[in-house]
């Protein structure tokens, strides 16, 4: 009987000891961040995971509008600390965002929210750009009933930062008059598509970072992300051509 008992306690043991040598693979540490930081992984530019000697885990995470850091319990997954969670346009010096600014909008919301502010239908317009520019805003710019819109939308409150309506009647350029008059042959969608099947990919595969129009050259200038792969491309207006694509 004293030796079932200590048999018992023995397997116990041993059973304990390598519960406390188990640890979460990067896999799943990276995706509990994804999931507290509310980010979709197709989202993500770059990601960093490193463990230090207490097995605390760094990891970290750049989207096109923020950079998270995370310090995670290597074993148990636990979230010990959100080191910093800021804009990536703020200067590393300035205060961190509230967690209900932390998570930003897309291209596409903040286009909605420009739509819905001018009471159109996002399907009747002409998008003449639409990008996130260096201050963390998106510049909307679109043509609807011979009438020009601009808005700056915040990148991740979702606000309106500015907007003007363009009170002269603004004509639409048709495909046949001269590239030197910013002729549109075809639209910034159709300019997308052409740069989506140039990658073989889906609207749904890719994350649009910037997508506006060129008046000077009559170009489409589109940056997207795909697997964590910058791809720039410019799209003559005109007839849809490639004039130049980058991979960084």
């Amino acid at each position: 009987m004293k030796r079932i008992f200590l048999t018992i306690v023995s397997l116990t043991l041993l059973l304990s000891a390598c519960s406390k040598d188990q640890k979460l693979t990067s896999e799943q540490l990276k995706a509990i961040v994804l999931k507290d930081a509310n980010i979709n992984e197709k989202d993500i530019i770059s990601s960093k995971i490193e463990k230090d000697a207490n097995n605390q885990v760094v990891v970290e995470i750049s989207t096109p509008q923020v950079d998270y850091k995370y310090k995670v319990d290597g074993n148990t997954g636990k979230i010990i600390e959100n080191i910093s969670n800021q804009p990536t346009s703020v200067p590393t010096q300035a205060p961190a965002p509230s967690n209900a600014q932390q998570q930003g909008i897309t291209l596409e919301q903040a286009k909605d929210i420009a739509f819905k502010d001018a009471n159109v239908n996002g399907a009747d317009v002409t998008i003449i750009q639409a990008y996130l520019n260096n201050e963390n805003e998106y510049d909307i710019e679109f043509v609807i009933n011979n009438q020009e819109y601009d808005y700056e939308i915040d990148a991740t409150t979702g606000a309106i930062k500015e907007k003007d309506l363009d009170i002269e009647n603004y004509v639409i350029p048709s495909a046949s008059q001269s590239s030197n008059q910013n002729a549109f042959g075809i639209t910034q969608e159709q300019a997308l598509d052409v740069v989506l099947a140039d990658l073989g990919l889906k609207k749904d595969q890719v994350h649009v970072a910037e997508l506006k129009f060129d008046r000077s050259d009559n170009e489409y200038d589109i940056k997207l992300y795909y697997n964590n792969v910058e791809y720039e491309y410019e799209i003559n207006a005109s007839n849809g051509s490639i004039h130049s694509k980058d991979i960084d």
